[in-house]
């Protein structure tokens, strides 16, 4: 990847000497979206008897962003309707996360998939972008921790606790009654400890939050949610969240979804006003990348879309802060960051390190399961 294929940072006043820095910084940096939405579009494609779709179709924009790492969301229940083809949310998993097999062992060259940090860093080392499983939705689980056990088997290493809607673990942040954890919710809370799996708040309700992090013995996770005191949306943390983060040692991952980041206007200027106001109260070292992209599923969400819910109300979950639309234009990010005054060491952590760090701590030691 050249940093002269596309006019990266055009809409920063910046040196060009300062923004060819600031490129040459990223792609030499280890890029991590720590939640990445295309396992979605992998099992469509790969159900119209199509193959090697993540190189096909996202490899391309992932390596001229140049991310490094993608840990993929498999939602097994999606939206309004349950997506993919209408099976239970476990066979749905399964489903999702056989396709992520299949699919990379088509481009084995090009990608591989990871369990640990040390394989992460191999595939950079080696040229490939590395894929860590995830799940977005405790829904997979249903209420058998048995299954928790075997998605780890099977190599996943994060999951999102709840989306929008409500679960038997506990609420999403779509749902007015806002439930905190369940006996059972509780239950899985401490399995995923015992064994190293993420614990991701991103998506739940307030009360979920609070019951997770005073219960989690392990740092904890928001993938993908912003500040709350610039965007007053359900889906982003208020400060004292923030805060309780950071103490526990977590992480939280910079959304550039547009209703999330602006209610009027939402571009590369405004995440970083998320990313200024977050460093100011916890710390830099607490924030890292969630930019949860669905640019090639547009169709796919809007047909799971709930019409009365509040996620089809204002600004659409498929648009992106201006300047962050796709993987392409993640380079825009670190030249704005740069021209902020944010350090090298700063610049590289929000990007890959703060999550390589974050994950060393939540998933180690495992214990036999």
């Amino acid at each position: 990847m050249s940093v002269n294929d596309y006019d990266y940072g055009y809409m920063f006043k910046i040196d060009q000497k300062v923004k060819r820095k600031a490129l040459e910084l990223h792609f030499d940096a280890l890029v991590v979206d720590q939640h990445c939405d295309i396992q979605m579009d992998v099992i469509t494609r790969r159900g119209r008897l199509e193959n090697k779709v993540i190189e096909t179709h996202h490899l391309p924009k992932l390596k001229q962003g140049g991310i490094d790492c993608v840990l993929l969301s498999t939602v097994a229940h999606f939206g309004y309707q349950p997506y993919p083809f209408y099976m239970s949310p476990p066979v749905a998993a399964l489903q999702l996360i056989d396709c992520a097999y299949m699919d990379v062992a088509e481009s084995s060259d090009s990608l591989t998939l990871v369990t640990s940090t040390q394989q992460i860093m191999d595939a950079k080392k080696a040229g490939k972008v590395a894929i860590m499983l995830g799940i977005e939705g405790a829904q997979a689980v249903e209420t058998e921790l048995g299954l928790l056990r075997n998605y780890y088997r099977l190599g996943v290493r994060m999951m999102t606790l709840t989306w929008h809607q409500r679960n038997m673990v506990a609420d999403g942040s779509g749902e007015p009654s806002d439930s905190g954890l369940s006996k059972f919710g509780r239950d899985l809370v401490n399995e995923m400890n015992r064994i190293g799996m993420i614990i991701d708040v991103s998506h739940m309700g307030e009360a979920g939050f609070w019951d997770t992090i005073k219960l989690s013995k392990r740092p904890i996770i928001a993938s993908h949610s912003n500040a709350r005191a610039l965007c007053d949306h359900p889906r982003n943390l208020y400060d004292d969240q923030l805060t309780a983060l950071a103490k526990n040692n977590g992480l939280v991952g910079m959304c550039f979804c547009a209703p999330y980041v602006h209610k009027q206007t939402a571009t590369v200027n405004e995440v970083i006003d998320h990313i200024d106001h977050i460093a100011d109260l916890i710390g830099v070292e607490h924030i890292a990348l969630g930019p949860d992209w669905v640019d090639y599923a547009v169709r796919m969400v809007m047909d799971c879309m709930d019409p009365g819910g509040y996620l089809a109300r204002g600004a659409s979950i498929t648009s992106f802060a201006k300047g962050l639309e796709n993987a392409a234009r993640l380079p825009n990010l670190t030249v704005g960051l740069m021209a902020r005054g944010y350090s090298e060491k700063d610049i590289r952590g929000i990007l890959g390190t703060n999550f390589i760090r974050f994950v060393e701590k939540a998933m180690e030691p495992v214990e036999s399961i």
